[in-house]
């Protein structure tokens, strides 16, 4: 995994519209702040895909203990999926690309199939 910036990601994604993200909260504290009014849970699995000037975020914080999401992957794995097919969840938001920018680092994105 390679952090990226965000004018990358949005190359990549207009080659490849179906790239999925991973996220990271930046660690100043102003993002940490603006992290904390999105209700993510502290840890959670986080990846992004771009919609247009918005990036679809979903997220796993298994906050009710589930037994095969103990690792930062397996919690990205089940957030990735739940993005890819569209799940019915409150895990997910939707935020502008400047906001994501602010809160967010980027990474390269998820090996297509094999990762999900």
């Amino acid at each position: 995994m390679i952090e990226i910036n965000f004018e990358e990601a949005a190359e990549i994604a207009a080659s490849d519209p179906q790239a999925v993200f991973r996220l990271r909260p930046k660690a100043d504290p102003e993002a940490i702040a603006r992290f904390e009014k999105l209700g993510i849970a502290p840890d959670s699995g986080i990846v992004g895909q771009y919609q247009d000037d918005y990036m679809a975020v979903y997220y796993e914080g298994n906050l009710h203990g589930a037994c095969n999401l103990n690792t930062l992957e397996e919690k990205e794995r089940c957030a990735a999926n739940r993005l890819k097919h569209r799940y019915p969840t409150v895990a997910r938001t939707w935020l502008p690309i400047e906001t994501t920018q602010a809160v967010f680092d980027i990474f390269t994105p998820t090996s297509g199939e094999a990762w999900l």
